[in-house]
């Protein structure tokens, strides 16, 4: 490794100012840029790593993946160093501290707070696992702020080290170490080696853990290698918190990582849960417990020993010499059971007597193996038809109502059909137009089938679909997905099916699950708790004309159209200005298509003239209560309210 004082050069544009600081994987030093002025952090890996070809030589392959990760919550990696000895990632520098030095300062972090701030992380992290990039090194380190004073404020908060998880992992698939802290580390990585997207939601449980009790769930005095294992045979020690809480958590820390929620519906459920509990107070910091609870795990029952032997007899046999290895987690349970057997008297027949008893017996022995084996058919037999009757054989299906056409025009129906073969729900949702092009982002919430599962993988055709991402549409909905690519002309319909992965018990289980859909997708869009700008075309209720209450003759007039979604109208973000150029926004195309989606026309007799266009007004002469008509997309009947003309005068 290359110098490293202040001063010294770091590849060929970085000048060394002063070290921030030490981690396990190496040094911080904030530096100058030979051109730009902007505040960055190199962090420096060790040199035993820069001497490790492998590391090499993911350092320069992960360069474009971790340089393209563009998210707000993400610190920015600007560049990588490669220099004889020396392997840099240079990072833009956030000087709010980490969520450590909250923790180190305070103890313990509110429960609403927590959760927020862990539903942002979650986020995050769902972002670039869409990139193909997993963090594997979760903790409160690799939280910072951009400043002190924003501390603890979710839209300051920024996420680091991916690409040191990155570069300096070993292969997922062959691994023959632990990389990453033990306090955080999941136990499909202890057990297995392996890990991918669910590792990294349950070292964000972890955090939260830590964030509400002061300490991480299994932390204790012992060694790295007793505290990562606890993970896998440990269950998590319950904290005083609401149930709803502690249930979430846990089920972010379940030891199957199969069993743990996408890291999108975790973030809508900590939402939720954080609006619920806002004046929960915090946990006083809770101490390192003394023992852990074993998990429940299969256990050896030995049976039919005699119940006349004890433990001293036991004891008597076991080598003295035999080390003492403590409670085992899973122990074999010697059970003694008693074998009554009736008392009888063998008597032996004379040898005529035995002769003329020979053939009946072995005539009866045959009889009784026959017996058995008819009993056991007729076992088999009842076992099988109950065992298969017990879930459906043959696919069925379930059809949802026409629901009434939203004022953009948009109508929905929705059908599924099970599939038992392969335990999906094939969904059919039919959007039609009326007078207007509809296009955009839809949301569609694809629920849970069984009460307490977590929301199922849906796989999307005729249209791309991936999880509403409440940071990116502002509308925190749990099991909600955002279909895009959907396109639909005036008067005709589209459809899109999804491939939902869900086990059905029968049709009306299906009915009451297709229901559920329907209403919790209508939920979400006439939902009055959202500002939201997202999903125009299912959750646009009017569009106002707006205009001055006075004019004069002989000007343009100036209009603003206003959407009003479920929780009013939204001055900030308008659908058309006529003082505005250019094609129309994205949301006016939605709802109206790129062609001709705003038309203005006289409603005051005449005082006004409207251009070939249809989107320049004139005021003529004048008049005392004058408006203007407005037609957008399946918006026909639209008008301002009055206004007066005069002279200029």
């Amino acid at each position: 490794m290359a110098a490293t004082t202040p001063g010294a050069p770091l590849g060929a544009s970085y000048t060394l100012v002063s070290l921030v600081g030490k981690g396990a994987s190496g040094q911080v030093w904030s530096v100058q840029h030979a051109r730009q002025k902007a505040p960055l952090v190199a962090k420096i890996l060790h040199s035993h790593l820069a001497e490790d070809a492998a590391v090499v030589e993911r350092f320069v392959r992960e360069r474009s993946v971790l340089m393209g990760l563009d998210h707000r919550h993400i610190v920015t990696v600007h560049d990588l160093v490669v220099e004889g000895s020396t392997l840099a990632l240079v990072m833009d520098y956030y000087g709010g501290g980490s969520l450590r030095d909250v923790l180190a300062q305070q103890g313990t972090v509110r429960p609403a707070v927590a959760l927020r701030l862990v539903a942002t992380v979650l986020e995050t992290l769902a972002y670039a696992h869409g990139q193909g990039v997993v963090h594997r090194d979760i903790k409160p380190d690799n939280i910072l702020f951009e400043s002190e004073s924003e501390q603890l404020q979710p839209e300051a908060l920024r996420v680091t080290d991916f690409g040191i998880s990155s570069i300096i992992r070993a292969d997922q698939t062959n691994t023959t170490g632990i990389v990453g802290t033990p306090y955080y580390l999941p136990p499909e990585l202890i057990q297995s080696g392996t890990s991918g997207p669910a590792a990294d939601v349950y070292s964000t449980g972890i955090m939260l853990y830590e964030l509400l009790a002061g300490r991480t769930p299994f932390a204790g005095e012992s060694t790295d290698f007793t505290v990562a294992y606890r993970h896998v045979t440990k269950e998590v020690p319950p904290l005083e918190l609401p149930e709803p809480v502690m249930q979430e958590l846990l089920s972010m820390l379940d030891k199957n990582p199969a069993r743990r929620s996408h890291p999108l519906d975790a973030a809508a459920r900590l939402r939720t849960l954080a609006d619920r509990f806002e004046k929960t107070p915090a946990l006083t910091p809770v101490q390192d417990p003394q023992a852990f609870t074993e998990v429940h795990r299969p256990q050896t029952v030995v049976r039919g020993l005699s119940p006349a032997l004890t433990s001293d007899d036991i004891q008597q046999v076991q080598d003295p010499d035999a080390p003492v290895l403590g409670a085992a987690a899973g122990a074999t349970i010697i059970r003694p059971q008693q074998i009554e057997r009736p008392a009888y008297k063998v008597e032996y027949p004379a040898d005529d007597e035995a002769k003329d008893a020979k053939e009946p017996r072995s005539k009866a022995l045959w009889l009784g193996v026959l017996g058995v084996v008819l009993l056991l058919g007729t076992g088999f037999g009842i076992y099988w038809a109950v065992t298969s009757s017990s879930g459906p054989s043959e696919p069925f299906s379930a059809t949802g109502s026409q629901e009434s056409p939203l004022p953009t025009g948009l109508s929905v129906r929705r059908e599924a059909t099970y599939n038992p073969s392969s335990s999906t729900i094939d969904l059919t949702i039919t959007y039609s137009a009326q007078k207007a092009p509809l296009s955009g982002e839809f949301l569609e919430v694809v629920p849970v089938v069984t009460e307490g599962a977590s929301c199922p993988n849906v796989t999307w055709s005729q249209a791309s679909g991936q999880r509403n991402q409440p940071m990116v549409t502002d509308m925190n909905v749990e099991c909600g997905w955002t279909l895009q690519g959907i396109d639909i002309k005036p008067n005709q319909q589209v459809e899109v099916k999804g491939s939902v992965a869900a086990e059905v018990a029968d049709e009306q289980q299906l009915e009451g699950w297709l229901e559920q859909v329907s209403e919790q997708t209508q939920q979400a869009i006439a939902s009055e708790e959202y500002k939201s700008t997202s999903y125009p075309v299912q959750r646009l209720t009017d569009v106002v004309v707006k205009v001055p209450a006075r004019t004069v003759g002989q000007s343009a007039l100036p209009i603003t159209l206003l959407p009003v979604w479920p929780s009013g109208e939204d001055s900030l973000n308008p659908l058309f200005s006529s003082e505005s150029a250019g094609k129309p926004s994205g949301m006016l195309q939605a709802v109206a298509g790129d062609e001709n989606p705003v038309r203005f026309s006289d409603g005051c007799a005449g005082h006004l003239m409207v251009d070939a266009s249809g989107l320049k007004v004139t005021a003529l002469s004048v008049a005392d209560q004058c408006a203007v008509n407005a037609q957008v997309g399946n918006f026909t009947d639209l008008r301002s309210s009055n206004f007066t003309i005069s002279t200029r005068d």
